[in-house]
């Protein structure tokens, strides 16, 4: 077996692993990918040809808020469901969901789960970046931006949990 580690530094970078037959591929910092399609093409080279049955071909990602990609991240792996869930595409029939090959994971943290980092320095570190970068790197937030008009804006306060709107109000359209 052997190890490949290379950088993707552009979307046309891909080109470099097709027909290449790799049984696992992971990525660090994901949502500094600016496309999707990059990540999605990937998949391609993802396949152990005669593989032994307990090799199966996996993909193991990790991004932060912030970066050119963080929508699609968040869209793919955030707001389908909360941290934990097995998630799958809809286009996988239900009697054929396994896990390791079809469904994805996703699991939410802070640097707060790591315990090599509570000693109070990096929490400094993090308290000393831009507002915005801020929110992002130390709270996980995905609701925070370069350009956001309300950036006092926060869920915990500002949203409400959904309620069935009461028959006797008077709704505005």
């Amino acid at each position: 077996a052997n190890i490949w580690l290379s950088a993707l530094e552009r979307h046309e970078d891909w080109r470099r692993f097709q027909g290449h037959n790799l049984c696992a591929l992971a990525f660090d910092e994901l949502s500094n990918w600016e496309y999707e399609k990059t990540y999605l093409i990937m998949w391609g080279s993802l396949r152990v040809a005669g593989r032994p049955p307990f090799m199966t071909p996996w993909v193991a990602s990790t991004w932060n808020p912030g970066g050119p990609g963080m929508s699609w991240c968040a869209k793919r792996f955030a707001h389908p469901a909360p941290s934990g869930t097995i998630m799958y595409d809809g286009s996988v029939a239900p009697e054929k969901r396994l896990p390791h090959i079809t469904g994805r994971i996703a699991f939410f943290g802070t640097f707060r789960d790591n315990p090599e980092l509570s000693d109070g320095q990096y929490e400094q570190t993090l308290d000393a970046l831009p507002e915005n970068i801020r929110k992002q790197h130390k709270d996980g937030r995905l609701d925070a931006f370069e350009g956001q008009e309300f950036n006092e804006f926060d869920p915990a306060l500002h949203v409400i949990k959904p309620f069935r709107i009461p028959g006797d109000w008077q709704i505005f359209r």
